[in-house]
């Protein structure tokens, strides 16, 4: 399930529905999680594509 998509909000069309309370509540808690983590991945995850094209090219990567 990604973390992106609308299951356990109120108004989605989703068989998780079913299962109101604490699910439906651990759900948004998830994606409230992967939500605020996803700009430090996507920088980390350009660090690595931006090191690997350089290295590709011959270029050496200075690391801290």
């Amino acid at each position: 399930m990604c973390s992106r998509s609308r299951v356990g909000e109120p108004g989605s069309q989703s068989p998780f529905n079913v299962l109101p309370g604490d699910f439906g509540s651990n759900i948004g808690r998830i994606k409230e999680f992967y939500l605020a983590l996803a700009p430090a991945a996507d920088a980390a995850y350009r660090q690595v594509e931006i090191e690997g094209t350089a290295e590709q090219h011959g270029v050496k990567v200075l690391r801290p």
